[in-house]
């Protein structure tokens, strides 16, 4: 992949990078086999936050400040929205701890907490629905507001260039970060050769090459990423790659991951149930032996309306907040394997080359007979 920002580094990985999948918990870890596997938190039937500091950051990456008045009553409004359609559409009776939480924390460690299992159900059941009717509004946000999509992906741009650059401020062995927009011409092709010929279902207009030294680094980088650049649980269903790492043999090699084998949400076999499915996504144009960890977040901003020239500017806010979304995908690689996607059948020429074929091959159907007729 590349694009027009590119930034190479040789670095001492610092301690703290080292000390990052030894100290991964169950939160971390189901986090990252969300994002491998391309799961969906609406199939999920707990969370596990241990502490207030684990919920803040989490909000933070959702561009939702704990220490804003407007942001706290802002989720808080969504929680009596998803309250109202639990008991109104779905008919539920929800424990009064769920619906009249004394802090919008507690319903995150509710959820967590299995021994307090009924609160903990309704909990994750109402977040699900929370997470839903927040995407639901900002996509209605974007709608109302005279920002066109050159500027949504600039703001993207910019947030996710400062977000990389502090992985490497972090220390994580990072070899070369590249990526950006796709050209015009890249985004044409790519549609001429999808089924889905609609450019509402291009999920890389945005997207971000990372790669790091060695292959053992590739999952404490994710983590990283997990906690500082984006919410896992925005990270699209249905749309990862990962040829790369085999969740079982991960839990089976690190002694401190095994121990929570039994406490996953699916079993341990999952993936490789799932494995013929994501074939079938797999790129078609990419070589027989092409490895790669490649998944798409729908990424948070936090807007600043002062920019922009906005009608009923308070109003809008006041309903909606000042947060909007952006698709951006995220390729991670080691060295090696780097160096091995460009050899052979893998090679990037060969690669456009078979795109190529295709496209012809489509816009030139039909003209074989027109020529005999």
């Amino acid at each position: 992949m590349s694009g027009p920002d590119k930034t190479i580094s040789s670095l001492t990985v610092n301690s703290s990078y080292n000390d990052l999948l030894s100290s991964t918990g169950l939160n971390l870890l189901e986090m990252i086999r969300l994002i491998l596997r391309g799961g969906s938190v609406i199939d999920w039937h707990r969370l596990n936050f241990s502490n207030k500091r684990e919920v803040d950051n989490f909000l933070r990456l959702l561009e939702l400040e704990p220490d804003f008045t407007r942001d706290i009553a802002r989720i808080f409004r969504l929680q009596r929205n998803a309250c109202k359609y639990l008991e109104e559409v779905m008919q539920c009776e929800i424990p009064p701890r769920v619906k009249n939480p004394t802090q919008v924390q507690d319903l995150f460690l509710m959820a967590s907490r299995q021994k307090e299992r009924h609160n903990a159900l309704f909990s994750c059941m109402l977040l699900k629905v929370m997470h839903i009717i927040f995407h639901l509004e900002v996509r209605q946000l974007l709608l109302l507001l005279p920002i066109s999509d050159v500027q949504v992906t600039d703001l993207i741009e910019n947030k996710v260039k400062k977000q990389l650059e502090s992985v490497v401020a972090r220390g994580v062995p990072v070899v070369e970060i590249s990526g950006g927009r796709k050209t015009m011409d890249s985004l044409i092709t790519k549609l001429l050769c999808k089924k889905e010929n609609l450019a509402t279902q291009i999920f890389d207009k945005l997207r971000y090459r990372i790669v790091v030294e060695n292959e053992s680094d590739i999952i404490p980088t994710l983590i990283d990423m997990c906690q500082y650049i984006f919410p896992f649980n925005y990270t699209v269903p249905g749309q990862s790659e990962n040829t790369l790492v085999n969740f079982r043999q991960l839990m089976e090699r690190e002694s401190n991951l095994s121990e929570f084998k039994d406490k996953l949400q699916f079993d341990i076999g999952i993936e490789d149930e799932e494995r013929w499915e994501q074939l079938r996504f797999n790129n078609e144009f990419s070589g027989p032996n092409y490895k790669v960890i490649n998944f798409i977040v729908d990424l948070p901003v936090r807007i600043d309306p002062k920019k922009f020239q906005i009608d009923n500017a308070d109003e809008i806010f006041s309903k909606f907040g000042e947060i909007i979304f952006h698709l951006v995908e995220f390729q991670l690689i080691d060295q090696e394997t780097a160096i091995n996607n460009e050899t052979g059948e893998n090679n990037h020429v060969l690669y456009k080359k078979r795109q190529r074929a295709k496209v012809l091959e489509r816009l030139e159907r039909g003209m074989i007979f027109h020529r005999k007729t």
